[in-house]
């Protein structure tokens, strides 16, 4: 055999390693590719049911924090609401407080100025009895 030859086959038989090994590859690559193909397929089929999904939540936060806000701001009228109320309340408590204790000074200068009157008018004759002694009993005491 010639040395020629001999790297002629040899030349040959690391073509056909090269080209089996290439096929081998060649092949592992389609499998890789047919599982990546299943996977895209199964998100593809799954994928508008998520987006659904993620669209409802989205919404359902967006009404929750719309409903948040709305019922922050009715809290804070009622909040001011009851603000007004109050005072409101503390007004009328301190006028009619204040109504009332001036109708109850009123009404002491009046009896003041009764018993003045009554008093002058009738002061002798009260002065008489309470200096004359009452008998209860044997013993004696002044009427006050």
């Amino acid at each position: 055999m010639q040395p020629s030859a001999f790297l002629y086959y040899a030349g040959a038989f690391a073509l056909v390693v090269v080209g089996a090994t290439l096929a081998y590859a060649l092949i592992r690559l389609g499998n890789a590719l047919g599982g990546l193909n299943k996977v895209v397929g199964d998100v593809e089929k799954e994928l508008p049911e998520t987006m659904k999904n993620v669209r409802e939540t989205i919404e359902l936060a967006r009404t929750t924090a719309d409903n948040a806000a709305r019922v922050s701001g009715e809290l804070a009228d009622s909040a001011s609401r009851v603000r007004e109320v109050v005072g409101k309340v503390a007004g009328t408590i301190t006028f009619i407080n204040d109504n009332l204790i001036s109708k109850i000074a009123v009404i002491v200068n009046v009896v003041g100025l009764v018993t003045d009157f009554v008093t002058k008018i009738f002061g002798d004759r009260f002065a008489a009895e309470r200096t004359e002694p009452v008998t209860s009993g044997g013993a004696t005491e002044d009427k006050e």
